[in-house]
């Protein structure tokens, strides 16, 4: 049994056989995007959870110091403050990484689409 696939479809078959390399391209831009996107996404991920882990160390090593012990406090906030300072640098560039991925993948799917329109534009003209 066969289906038409093309009844439902944005393009007709015809029409997508015409454009298939420029169809092709925009969807093989589309699917780096999303591929980035997601990458982006989990270094965020990561930074947001390095820099919590770090947070947390300080916490830590701040309650196990003896009460009183102000040049250990400074001594470890100062130690540990550098690192959580990157860190949270580490997040602020990937949740804008992320965001600009993001956007690729926004445009890149916007490209498809004309593609494709323009693909059934073309031959219903």
């Amino acid at each position: 049994m066969r289906t038409n696939v093309s009844s439902n479809a944005v393009i007709s078959l015809p029409q997508a056989m015409a454009h298939s390399g420029d169809i092709l391209t925009a969807a093989q831009k589309l699917a780096s995007a999303v591929h980035k996107a997601r990458k982006k996404r989990l270094e965020e991920e990561q930074a947001r959870e390095l820099a919590e882990r770090l947070r947390h160390e300080v916490r830590e090593a701040i309650k196990a110091l003896p009460e009183g012990d102000y040049s250990g406090h400074l001594h470890i906030e100062k130690t540990i403050q550098r690192e959580l300072v990157k860190a949270n640098n580490d997040v602020d560039r990937a949740i804008d990484g992320a965001n600009r991925q993001a956007e690729k993948s926004e445009q890149a799917y916007a490209d498809l689409l004309a593609v494709l329109l323009n693909s059934r534009a073309g031959q219903s003209g």
